[in-house]
């Protein structure tokens, strides 16, 4: 054999040691980004909080502001009746004054509520109560002169100034008490304002420090994957010459991808609750900023739910990929063509465009898992769709030839197409051969595709041309007639 048993050894512990780093890697950089994205959610809960706080007293200043008016109206009305009452003794326009009488403690007792932690303002109301006492016992005075005695009587009371006095009175220390809410609450805005500032600030640097460091550990997943899969293919070209090592070792491969599988949805599923907590308190934010959000505020806001939102499309495709590799495989004999045009009518449905010629070969027959060969024409059809999407006659096709000597189905268009010297790199994950200002993707659906074809035994390969069109030519294994 082309190696003996110790350098078997030493390239098994290699490896070994080589898989115990990476994995241990992967988890540092996953546990430094979840600490990251729960530290800043952290701050941007406090910060959003105080903010809260703030709001909460600058509304409270302006009821007191509001009751204090309410205080000052209840005092008016009760002089505004009696006045009415004493010019022309008609007993109607003794309802504001019966109803001032009746509103005054009530607004009294509101506004004591309101400042009750404020000895000031207490102070205040204190004096506002003698003097509406006084007032108020003016008035009734005068009105029941007016009703004995008649008007020159009761007049010969208003012109001493007392009641006009006490009204005075009154309304410098309402206007006292206004001055101090005033002032605090010029006070508690500029508060709130730095507050809202703060928490700005807070949203927008864990948002993006997040999107970083899970984009940084998605990386490492994808190159992750990509040394797996060198080193699976470094071992078959070395299969004639180390049958029983190479069997060993493709063993331990296959276990170590199905951990990194299991890993990857593990990750996938944990990386969701972040992502769910940038974006929701980056909504709660801009709710609660709403009007006053700057341009350039506003554009960091839909950074990072943009960001949000890719990464979850990441997770769902990872997610995706991993199910085709572990779900149980089901074969069955069924009408591949009507699938075919399900698939390519609900894809026109979703995405209207003026000029599409549908063709679909009738009749076709399948032998394979029907939900996979699902999932397989769904990506294979919207990317034919997609990428024949900027043609003014669009043609997506779907058929049979004869290829390598059996018969192959395949999907055609005559959109973008692409280098063929880039063919390659087509069915692995997270390549992509345009950017995503040409065409959106996340890179997986092909990856996807070449799953599913080889869990049914099967080929997949492209032929395209650039600006010219491509097809995808795939087999599911046994044919129905055989």
């Amino acid at each position: 054999m082309g190696l003996d048993y110790l350098q078997l050894r030493a390239e098994r512990a290699r490896l070994a040691r080589g898989k115990v780093v990476r994995e241990t890697g992967l988890l540092v950089a996953f546990v430094v980004a979840v600490l990251v994205v729960a530290v800043g959610s952290l701050f941007s809960y406090r910060n959003t909080e105080t903010l809260i706080q703030r709001s909460r007293w600058v509304a409270h200043t302006a009821e007191v502001l509001a009751s204090l008016e309410r205080l000052m109206s209840t005092v008016k009305d009760s002089e505004t009746g009696q006045r009415g009452y004493l010019l022309t003794g008609d007993e109607k326009y003794l309802l504001p004054y019966n109803r001032g009488q009746s509103n005054f403690p009530t607004s009294l007792r509101e506004c004591r509520r309101l400042v009750v932690d404020n000895p000031a303002q207490q102070r205040s109301l204190d004096e506002i109560e003698s003097l509406a006492k006084e007032k108020m016992a003016e008035l009734s005075r005068t009105i029941a002169v007016r009703r004995v005695e008649g008007f020159e009587a009761a007049r010969a009371i208003v012109v001493t100034d007392v009641g006009r006095n006490l009204m005075l009175g009154i309304r410098q220390e309402i206007q006292v008490m206004g001055d101090r809410e005033r002032s605090l609450l010029a006070a508690r805005s500029r508060i709130a304002e730095a507050s809202e500032v703060r928490a700005k600030r807070n949203v927008v640097f864990s948002g993006i420090s997040g999107v970083v460091l899970l984009a940084a550990l998605f990386t490492l997943v994808q190159r992750s994957l990509a040394i797996n899969e060198r080193r699976r293919l470094e071992q078959a070209r070395a299969a004639h010459d180390l049958e029983r090592q190479v069997e060993e070792r493709t063993r331990e491969l296959k276990i170590a991808n199905e951990e990194l599988e299991a890993f990857s949805y593990s990750v996938s599923h944990d990386l969701r609750a972040p992502l769910r907590s940038i974006n929701g308190f980056t909504n709660l934010l801009e709710e609660d900023l709403e009007g006053r959000l700057e341009p350039a505020e506003r554009s960091h806001m839909d950074r990072i739910r943009a960001g949000t939102k890719k990464m979850s499309g990441l997770i769902d495709d990872l997610l995706a990929l991993s199910k085709v590799s572990r779900s149980e495989l089901h074969r069955e004999e069924f009408d591949i063509s009507a699938m075919a045009d399900r698939t390519l009518r609900d894809i026109s449905e979703r995405h209207s465009r003026t000029s599409a010629d549908i063709r679909v070969e009738p009749g076709l027959r399948a032998a394979a898992d029907p939900g996979l060969v699902q999932i397989l024409l769904e990506n294979l059809l919207r990317n034919a769709w997609k990428f024949s999407g900027k043609r003014d006659h669009a043609v997506v096709e779907f058929g049979t030839v004869q290829a390598k000597g059996v018969p192959t189905f395949f999907v055609r268009d005559n959109g973008a197409g692409f280098p063929m010297d880039k063919a390659s790199s087509l069915f692995l994950p997270f390549q992509r051969l345009h950017s995503d200002k040409e065409f959106e993707g996340t890179g997986i659906g092909l990856a996807i595709c070449h799953r599913v074809v080889l869990r049914h035994g099967g080929e997949i390969w492209a032929e395209a041309e650039e600006d010219k069109g491509a097809t995808f030519y795939f087999t599911l294994g046994p044919s129905p007639e055989s």
